[in-house]
């Protein structure tokens, strides 16, 4: 995780962060406005032009609730999604086939 400014309460095992965040889950990354984090149960939660992207996806949404035990996310409503769907063999044998002619 990666922010302009923070405040970390250890005690209290919580953290927030504004400015430019950002947090990266290995396959996805996701930014915000602003992100707290929960320790009591292992939470980030993001708002503000929350965006999410990976390989196969990105979408838009106002906040996103991250479990960091199961990896699920809860958006909210308004979210614009975009999903890459990679080729199947067949078609991808297709355009091979094509390509020899």
């Amino acid at each position: 995780v990666k922010a302009d400014n923070g405040l970390v309460e250890q005690e209290k095992e919580t953290a927030r962060l504004w400015g430019e965040v950002s947090a990266d889950t290995g396959e996805t990354l996701i930014r915000s406005e602003e992100m707290v984090y929960s320790g009591d149960d292992r939470t980030l939660l993001m708002t503000g032009d929350v965006l999410m992207q990976s390989d196969h996806f990105n979408c838009t949404t106002p906040s996103l609730l991250y479990y960091m035990e199961t990896q699920a996310f809860e958006l909210d409503q308004g979210v614009i999604a975009n999903f890459f769907l990679a080729p199947s063999e067949e078609e991808t044998q297709g355009e091979e086939d094509n390509e020899s002619e």
